[in-house]
């Protein structure tokens, strides 16, 4: 049901007896175009920031107000060697409740920890750990791998092309958060032992500051 103030009935008296005297004098009321009816489209919204939520305050103080790059990564549902990763930039760390940096419809309801990192300047990669374009690591150590921005979707921003949890659907394994990656020219990561063959341990592809595993 609908609800009308004094004003708004009387106008729509008003309105349908001028409607009737028309009518009664041969002449066709004025019509209303169907396309002023129909509501427009809602403007995509893309994400401007991917929140963490954590419980180490040691984090915080460890990070303090700087700006470092991350890598998140989780495996791809469903196929082998393969994982989605995510690279971007952490612009804030501490308290969840940091003033206007996040509010009640940001972080879900059973999200656990006092504590957060946000991300922002994201873009996601599908990455087939067999086809992945790899080189030798300087000492030749370690085989890095190549993800090429070009080949990044971005996820954030106003270029943003999807919505982080699009890109993520379907993910339901364990995610880790690299903190300061190691990173050569900025492109190329660790992926494995060169002798071993054994992939890089989440710690050893920081630059010392460490990882956050979720799940």
């Amino acid at each position: 049901s609908s609800v009308y103030e004094d004003s708004d009935y009387e106008s729509d008296q008003s309105d349908e007896s001028e409607q009737v005297t028309e009518r009664q004098k041969g002449k066709r009321p004025p019509s209303i175009s169907t396309t002023d009816l129909v509501s427009p489209e809602p403007e995509y919204t893309k994400d401007k920031y991917l929140w963490v939520v954590h419980d180490n305050p040691q984090l915080g103080k460890k990070l303090g107000s700087k700006r470092l790059k991350c890598l998140i990564e989780t495996k791809e549902p469903g196929k082998k060697n393969c994982v989605r990763i995510l690279t971007g930039t952490i612009d804030y760390c501490g308290k969840v409740s940091g003033g206007v940096l996040m509010n009640k419809n940001t972080v879900c309801s059973d999200a656990q920890g006092t504590e957060c990192v946000r991300v922002t300047e994201l873009v996601g990669y599908s990455v087939d750990h067999g086809t992945v374009q790899t080189r030798p690591s300087k000492d030749k150590s370690v085989v890095e791998f190549c993800l090429d921005r070009i080949q990044g979707i971005p996820l954030t921003g106003p270029d943003a092309e999807v919505r982080i949890k699009e890109f993520l659907l379907g993910c339901n394994g364990a995610v880790d958060i690299i903190l300061d990656p190691q990173c050569r020219d900025s492109t190329w990561y660790p992926q494995k032992e060169s002798g071993s063959g054994k992939s890089m341990a989440p710690q050893f592809r920081s630059k010392g500051v460490g990882y956050i595993r979720l799940g």
